[in-house]
């Protein structure tokens, strides 16, 4: 079943997740689907395209967050995120922050300016990326902070309806 979809900002591809575990990108023109893997990856909750349409990030129930190059299909980075399972994953407009969402009641901001997000190196390989420390940090705000929890929702509101008007 699928869980999660999301249109690339040019309206060509579109992503979803499953609860199969699994992220597949749809060329929108004729239907054409390519799988993007991790295989110890398990029930995929929410999934983004970056706002320029090369990255897309996906949430699940490990409590990680995956960003792969959709380009190349290649598995970017990922790293747990929360102490319970990913439920909602967004980029800011310019795509150097992340935030997500999750059962642990925490909202996370993610700077993720500092990940490679360019054209892997050569030889490199999802596997070699093993034991790689991350070149993500994250600013973490708890649900009962009130009024910083309503100006995420406002700013991530305002975020999905610029990147779907």
């Amino acid at each position: 079943m699928i869980r999660d979809l999301d249109f690339s900002s040019d309206g060509r591809f579109l992503v979803s997740c499953s609860y199969d575990g699994t992220v597949h990108i749809w060329r929108m023109r004729d239907g054409f689907s390519k799988l993007l893997e991790d295989t110890d990856a398990s029930v995929f909750i929410c999934v983004k395209f970056n706002p320029d349409g090369q990255y897309i990030a996906a949430g699940n129930y490990d409590n990680k967050l995956r960003v792969w190059n959709v380009r190349t299909s290649q598995l970017v980075e990922k790293w747990i995120a929360h102490r319970k399972q990913t439920w909602s994953v967004a980029f800011t407009l310019d795509g150097k922050g992340l935030v997500s969402n999750s059962a642990d009641a925490t909202w996370k901001y993610w700077d993720i300016s500092l990940m490679e997000l360019a054209e892997p190196g050569y030889g490199m390989t999802k596997h070699s990326m093993a034991g790689r420390k991350s070149r993500v940090t994250a600013h973490t705000v708890r649900h009962s902070h009130v009024f910083v929890q309503l100006f995420l929702l406002t700013q991530l509101f305002y975020l999905a309806l610029l990147l779907t008007g």
